[in-house]
């Protein structure tokens, strides 16, 4: 199953533009159905835009909890036939998975890095300030 995550009405509508889902139907995948997430309020432009082929999910927050979502599928997803992973094409996923994990973590520790220093800094010009 593959999920595309979109967030505006433009990026929705200049993927069709490009029409890299119709592609899909008939490439031998890996993946058996293609769903679409997007907020509540984009319900109706997903309905218009994405390909008829395609399930539907629509998230809402929920209640006032800001960090709680819910999500809901409502329209079903076409079911493609899916090829078998070889063992060797099951290694390199497991390659690139491992792969993308360490540069995101690299990234992140030299966020919190950039960011220890630049409260480190902060600390010091408030110290040198005082004096």
């Amino acid at each position: 199953m593959e999920v595309e995550i979109k967030v505006s009405v433009s990026d929705l509508k200049r993927d069709r533009k490009k029409r890299k889902w119709f592609a899909w139907v008939n490439r031998n995948r890996i993946v058996t159905r293609l769903f679409f997430a997007a907020p509540e309020s984009m319900r109706s432009d997903l309905e218009q835009h994405a390909p008829e082929f395609a399930g539907l999910i629509s998230v809402r927050r929920y209640g006032d909890d800001t960090d709680r979502l819910i999500a809901r599928v409502f329209r079903k997803a076409r079911r493609f036939p899916a090829k078998q992973f070889s063992k060797d094409e099951m290694l390199h996923l497991a390659q690139l998975g491992t792969m993308r994990y360490w540069t995101q973590k690299h990234k992140t520790a030299q966020v919190v890095a950039t960011a220890d220093e630049q409260r480190d800094l902060q600390s010091a010009v408030r110290a040198a300030m005082r004096q």
